[in-house]
């Protein structure tokens, strides 16, 4: 990775939260239907991942707490 990168943890929620809404069905785009990488449940498994990497990698960060929020919304397994 980059360590000296200050917007890691914006990175890591934007990503997340476009996988979680992907999976929803939310947004204007939609995933392809037989690709198994758009699959909605491994979609919220990268989701949690990126969430969870935030929170624990960056308790300063002001994204924190919607990426909690995100994670309780999650739940903490598939």
């Amino acid at each position: 990775g980059y360590p000296e990168f200050t917007r890691a943890p914006e990175a890591l929620y934007i990503a997340a939260m476009s996988g979680l809404y992907l999976s929803e069905g939310k947004g204007k785009q939609k995933p392809p239907a037989a690709d198994e990488m758009y699959a909605p449940e491994k979609l919220r498994g990268e989701a949690r991942e990126y969430l969870s990497r935030l929170v624990k990698g960056y308790p300063e960060s002001k994204f924190r707490k919607d990426a909690e929020e995100a994670l309780a919304r999650l739940g903490k397994t598939q």
